[in-house]
């Protein structure tokens, strides 16, 4: 593809080659059930985290003082309806985060995904990060009970980390890399650089008999359509944070290249390597890595399959499943890493979503962010009021009025689209970790990086479906 030109050309380029605050935060969590493949201590802090699983808060719908801000940009072609969907989705994000930050994102429909994916993620990464400064800005950080269960749960070792894979350990790994999101929020990126955080691409119709359902006013999704905002909130989630570095294009693949009596020489080359490992990854264990690190220490568990899970306490309590991998060759459950494991219930970061579901973000998906560097506070999801806000939103973007917004959608839409392509080509090349091929065609878009979009799925549809 030529600089300048469409990101769809580019996509369609690729075609073939896919395979593909405190205690008030802790009794603020278990809060609406709106969630997403596309499938129909102390003792006192103990208490409190109990607590979270059986209490509801009811909340207003006016936004925070302080809250995360996302400056969204979209490419020609995305629709006034689509625009006010992302422009909530990151509304409902911004009244659950408290940081004094701007996310910057650009959207892009396009109609050439592969069969069964909804949409994509491709996030803006800061690579090569070094793992001790990255804790210690958790540390200065501390501001809820799950922060502090983590301040107290460390790996023994402050400036490196250990991480199981196979049975094999391999340790002396001392950077990682994380979302540009994730490092503002950390106070590792200045929070308002006005650079590209994220590009999202969604698909124009998810499959041939599903539409995309826009009214976000009422709680019924129509059966055969899938909920837009939903599928929104979901990819914004991945910018903020939620990957895994296990969703890494060919991880643990060259094992397959040693015999049997040879394994320990491969796992011997990954010492001191594993600098993809995400914050994400930090918090993933298994019941063989906490064996392994006994009490005397708290190692990580990186390998695909099995069955790792989510740990504030360095492994002591299994919160939920994480999904172990696509290769299912090598393990996996089919599933990116970066998502809970499919019908978990545990919220809005499932790998599929079904028609007919609307999903929310759930009391998992917020101690996610909560541990991995955001500060939470007890936003709500008030959607007519998000609705109105962005509409207002918009209107002031482009010196009108609502009324003219609402009698105007596709004028509104050309207006507030642009072509971003060379901004996300330089998001991609300073990420340092995406197969970048330079030169014009498709020969700089190779299925290395289109492994990195961490894509959202529909189920399988029969004709008796």
């Amino acid at each position: 593809m030529r600089p300048g030109g469409s990101l769809t050309s580019v996509v369609h380029s690729l075609g073939s080659m896919i395979s593909a605050s405190h205690a008030s935060y802790v009794v603020a969590m278990y809060l609406n059930n709106f969630s997403l493949r596309f499938e129909s201590y102390p003792f006192i802090c103990k208490l409190l985290m109990l607590l979270t699983l059986v209490t509801s808060v009811v909340i207003s719908g006016s936004a925070p003082a302080q809250a995360a801000k996302f400056n969204f940009s979209y490419a020609p072609g995305t629709s006034l309806e689509q625009i006010l969907g992302f422009e909530m989705a990151g509304s409902v994000w911004s009244n659950y985060l408290a940081d004094n930050v701007t996310v910057n994102i650009h959207v892009e429909m396009t109609d050439q995904l592969p069969q069964g994916v909804i949409g994509g993620a491709l996030p803006g990464i800061q690579a090569n990060q070094r793992y001790e400064i990255w804790r210690n800005q958790l540390a200065s950080d501390r501001k809820s009970a799950d922060d502090q269960f983590v301040f107290n749960n460390q790996q023994n070792d402050a400036d490196k980390f250990t991480a199981l894979i196979d049975g094999y350990k391999i340790d002396n790994n001392y950077e990682l890399k994380m979302t540009r999101a994730n490092a503002k929020a950390l106070g590792m990126l200045n929070g308002n650089d006005t650079a590209l955080d994220g590009y999202v691409l969604m698909k124009k119709q998810p499959a041939q008999s599903v539409a995309w359902n826009y009214d976000v006013l009422s709680n019924n999704v129509p059966s055969g359509t899938l909920d837009f905002l939903s599928v929104g909130i979901h990819e914004l989630a991945h910018h903020l944070g939620f990957i895994s570095g296990i969703d890494k294009a060919g991880w643990l693949t060259q094992k397959t290249q040693y015999d049997a009596t040879h394994q320990s020489d491969f796992y011997a080359t990954l010492i001191g390597k594993l600098d993809h490992a995400t914050p994400l990854d930090m918090f993933r264990f298994s019941s063989e890595s906490v064996k392994q690190a006994s009490t005397s220490d708290s190692w990580i568990d990186m390998s695909v399959g099995g069955n790792s899970f989510f740990s504030t306490d360095g492994g002591k309590t299994m919160l939920g499943n994480f999904s172990t991998g696509e290769n299912s060759s090598l393990g996996g459950d089919g599933n990116q890493a970066s998502h809970w494991k499919q019908n978990s219930a545990l919220g809005i970061m499932e790998p599929v979503i079904g028609t007919g579901e609307r999903r929310s973000i759930l009391t998992l998906d917020q101690r996610v962010m909560d541990v991995i560097g955001w500060d939470l506070q007890q936003g709500g999801t008030d959607l007519a009021s998000l609705q109105s806000q962005a509409k207002a939103r918009l209107a002031q973007r482009l010196g009108k009025t609502v009324e003219w917004l609402d009698a105007n959608p596709i004028e509104a839409a050309l207006l507030l689209t642009q072509d971003r392509t060379l901004d996300v080509q330089k998001m991609i090349k300073d990420s340092k970790v995406y197969d970048w091929r330079g030169g014009s065609g498709s020969g700089w878009w190779q299925d290395g990086l289109w492994q990195h979009f961490l894509w959202q799925e529909l189920p399988s549809l029969t004709s008796d479906s």
